[in-house]
């Protein structure tokens, strides 16, 4: 096959690929009802209009337009989303139920958090990620040392302890423990020795169990997540609760 061919092939699957996605999240701006999300999916419209008419380069120009329109929008759309978050779980509170738009932009409030936050937080994406999921026994086991850079865990370590928790505060973007504690506060730390080597195992139960407010970036805007949202959507069935076990091993 020429080269040219296989490029072309390749730039369009990326081309589609990353359109879609664009499309994903900017319906998802929109059932929030912010300015943005339909601004955005305008755009994308018509960039898909003008690919098909001129090429895929008319697809790439639309582009730049779209990320003005984001840098400019977002604060007020942070500011629609803070507002529909109090209006939601104010109906919540109430009795109310939530309608499938609202309980579907709280879902994929979940799934962008966690796309969003893998890069920086790949444990809490990981664990906010399977909650969308089923389990058949409620326990998911990830071999994986990260938790062992925390200096809770290895105070923990130190004093034998068996409950480790860390404060709201920490949950904080730039907090040196906020990896740690979005992931794993509270958890259960154990130690088991073995011949040839020890094995240190945290668990963590992945829920909401109460309605908070957790801070995660406080400048230059404030960014939180209500909590008692995705509390509500375990209830509905949309969210699956289940216990996290991540494990290492040292040699003795």
């Amino acid at each position: 096959m020429d080269n040219q061919l296989v490029l072309k092939k390749l730039r369009n699957a990326i081309s589609v690929f990353l359109y879609t996605g664009l499309i994903l999240f900017f319906s998802w701006l929109a059932s929030w009802e912010t300015y943005l999300g339909y601004l955005g999916l305008l755009i994308l419209f018509f960039g898909i209009i003008f690919w098909r008419l001129k090429g895929i380069k008319f697809l790439y120009i639309f582009l730049f337009p779209l990320f003005i329109f984001t840098m400019v929008l977002f604060p007020q759309s942070l500011n629609i989303y803070n507002q529909k978050t109090a209006e939601y779980m104010a109906k919540i509170d109430s009795g109310k139920d939530l309608s499938f738009k609202e309980k579907a932009s709280i879902y994929g409030l979940n799934f962008f958090m966690c796309v969003i936050a893998f890069p920086i937080y790949p444990e809490v994406a990981k664990e906010s990620f399977y909650l969308m999921f089923k389990t058949e026994d409620g326990r998911r086991v990830f071999e994986d040392d990260f938790f062992m850079e925390s200096q809770k865990i290895k105070d923990g370590l130190k004093k034998r302890a068996s409950d480790v928790s860390w404060n709201m505060s920490e949950y904080v973007c730039g907090n040196k423990e906020s990896r740690y504690a979005l992931a794993l506060n509270p958890c259960n730390l154990s130690i088991k020795k073995f011949e040839n080597f020890t094995e240190i195992t945290v668990e963590v139960a992945v829920t909401y169990d109460k309605k908070t407010r957790a801070v995660l970036v406080n400048d230059p805007f404030e960014i939180a997540v209500e909590e008692g949202l995705f509390l509500y959507l375990q209830g509905e069935k949309w969210l699956h609760p289940y216990k996290a076990i991540w494990k290492t091993t040292v040699e003795n």
